[in-house]
């Protein structure tokens, strides 16, 4: 079994040339009152199980976690740099 990791993890907004990668933070236009952490890894979410994929954390809650879904690069307004 051979295991690829990668370091460079980056997700294109469509229509766009612009990049995200863990630890930006953004905002999303349906929840302008919020700022979130992009995160790549595990993170459960829901009550269910844990999966491994895109995800943001709420920056002043880290307990708050929402799956990244496709809707939401579109719906991305900011794009921070830390």
């Amino acid at each position: 079994m051979e295991i690829f990791l990668c370091n460079e993890l980056q997700l294109q907004i469509p229509g766009t040339s612009r990049y995200i990668t863990p630890g930006v933070q953004v905002k999303l236009n349906r929840f302008d009152d919020r700022l979130w952490i992009v995160c790549h890894g595990w993170y459960a979410w829901g009550g269910n199980r844990k999966v491994c994929g895109w995800h943001l954390v709420e920056a002043s809650s880290p307990e708050v976690v929402k799956p990244l879904q496709d809707i939401d690069l579109i719906d991305i307004y900011l794009i921070d740099r830390m």
